[in-house]
Order: structure tokens, then C-alpha cells, then sequence
């Protein structure tokens, strides 16, 4: 939740794939705002989305091998 998503390993094209989930998903979220806010807990207090536990990891983070 806390750390940074380039301290954890993503790239360019991950970030994108995750922009492209949280657009689809209904977020208005840029690029820029990956870069201001490079935390899940921070861009989702951005965003204004309630912490919750996940169940199922999102794709770009499964496909991680």
C-alpha cells in the first residue's frame, strides 16, 4: 500500500496497463496523476476510494513473473 510503484519494480507499460484499468473501471485518472500520487494509498486517497482488502489481485500484478 505504501510503497512506491517504482520502488516496486513497474515500468512504463505497467503503469499504462494500470491507468487504462483504473479509466475502464470509471476513474478520471492521467499518467501525471500515477507520477503525483506513486503509492496505492496515496492515489487512492486522490481518487477519493474507500481502503478496502483485496481478494483477487488485479491482472497486471498476476502477470508479474
Amino acid at each position: 500500500m505504501d510503497t512506491n510503484f517504482f520502488e516496486a519494480g513497474f515500468t512504463s507499460e505497467l503503469l499504462a496497463d494500470v491507468l487504462n484499468d483504473l479509466q475502464q473501471a470509471g476513474h478520471a485518472v492521467s499518467l501525471v496523476d500515477l507520477y503525483r500520487y506513486p503509492t496505492v494509498r496515496s492515489l487512492g486517497a486522490a481518487l477519493g476510494v474507500v481502503e478496502r482488502r483485496a481478494t483477487v489481485s488485479p491482472p497486471w500484478l498476476r502477470d508479474r513473473t
